[in-house]
């Protein structure tokens, strides 16, 4: 279960409350997304995929809330499902075990120096667009990589 994923009509990279926002909807207010409209709901199966595997089928998911103390314990997300309500995920997307996902041990931590695959990330993205593979606009590009002729 994603917080972000890849939004076709806006070329990047969102979360639920970017995407909302995008497209005139408050979230603020409404943590668990109960007012957003239906018609909102099923632009949201067609236009964002999932940003590892490309699977379609988003449902927006609220924030949870705890039950003691009222406080959010988790994001907002987008879930996928196919139309019969199977997962519609690429078996070896980071997506695909939903049990796994939500322990949150397969995240790696990219804003901290600390990863070994941070450097090496970072280095292999300055070369990519030094080299003129791709460039700043790197969501759209990378995700179109290797060019298909």
């Amino acid at each position: 279960m994603p917080i972000t994923a890849f939004s076709k009509q806006w070329g990047r990279e969102l979360d639920v409350e970017q995407w909302l926002r995008l497209h005139g909807y408050a979230a603020q207010g409404d943590a668990e997304l109960a007012g957003v409209p239906n018609a909102l709901r099923a632009l949201a199966s067609t236009d964002i995929e999932c940003s590892c595997c490309g699977a379609a089928g988003a449902i927006l998911v609220g924030s949870g809330r705890g039950r003691a103390t009222d406080r959010a314990v988790t994001q907002t997300h987008f879930r996928f499902r196919g139309p019969d309500g199977s997962n519609p995920h690429d078996p070896l997307c980071d997506y695909f075990d939903e049990k796994r996902v939500s322990g949150g041990d397969y995240l790696t931590n990219f804003a901290s120096d600390r990863s070994a695959l941070t450097p090496a990330i970072r280095e292999l993205v300055c070369r990519g667009i030094q080299g003129g593979l791709f460039s700043l606009v790197i969501v759209a590009d990378i995700r179109d990589f290797p060019p298909k002729f």
